[in-house]
């Protein structure tokens, strides 16, 4: 009798094609060998003074307040190779969060971007802040004729009608949250609870990134492929586009 295939078929998928790594996942693609496949987990414990089980390596406790062993392995059924778990986060192998940066992010926005996804993983304030630091250089590039005295706030609105309504909000919630986490305040707002979180956290900082690359789509991409299209025009047609926009400007005047 064969042993059944540990790998997921494409029909045996989840609808939604979700393949991303995450804690107490049955089934996703293994961070070593590529494959979907089935992951089987384990809570990581601590040996006793005599040699038997101890107790959790580290503990805390859930959103609702129920007690969570912080750390736990996944072993892949394909490749047999473990994954090491801190809360919603993997350490091992070396994690990031967030998705990749955008193939338009320009080159020295896009190695703080990658900088801001690994430590992240790590150190979710730091994330923070490095995620806000990415938006603004990235801003400063795509709005050159800011003043160099301007912050990003006043960055931000200068933006506010070249971008989408949703987007222009989540820089917002960018600046204030990268701002905030570097304080250390007695009452920190509920969005700095969140993002530095062990369990909500990932997902916050994975929001501030994907800000980053919804900029670089609005903004360089989408305008790049239609004027790429644009140029596929005749010479003749573009005159004739421009002659009409002449006379239809010069009816309104």
């Amino acid at each position: 009798m064969t042993e059944p295939d540990e790998h997921i078929e494409p029909d045996e998928q989840s609808a939604d094609s979700d393949h991303h790594p995450a804690r107490d996942k049955p089934a996703f693609a293994c961070p070593h060998c590529g494959v979907v496949a089935q992951q089987k987990w384990a809570e990581l414990v601590g040996r006793s003074a005599m040699g038997g089980p101890g107790g959790p390596v580290e503990s805390g406790t859930t959103a609702g307040g129920h007690f969570l062993n912080l750390w736990k392995s996944s072993h892949c059924a394909v490749c047999q190779r473990p994954a090491l778990w801190r809360a919603e986060v993997m350490v091992y192998p070396s994690a990031s969060l967030g998705d990749r940066p955008h193939p338009d992010m320009p080159p020295e926005v896009r190695e703080l971007y990658v900088e801001a996804a690994s430590v992240a993983a790590v150190s979710l304030r730091a994330g923070a802040a490095l995620a806000r630091a990415t938006v603004e250089k990235l801003i400063k590039q795509l709005d050159s004729g800011a003043s160099s005295k301007d912050g990003l706030d006043i960055r931000i609105a200068r933006l506010h009608d070249r971008v989408s309504p949703d987007l222009a909000q989540i820089l917002n919630v960018v600046r204030f949250t990268g701002n905030k986490v570097l304080h250390g305040e007695d009452q920190p707002s509920e969005l700095v609870v969140m993002a530095l979180d062990d369990h909500t956290g990932p997902a916050v900082i994975g929001a501030l990134l994907a800000a980053a690359n919804d900029l670089v789509d609005e903004l360089i991409s989408r305008p790049k492929e239609r004027k790429a299209l644009f140029d596929k025009l005749s010479d003749g047609v573009k005159q004739d586009i421009a002659q009409k926009q002449a006379r239809a400007q010069e009816e309104q005047s």
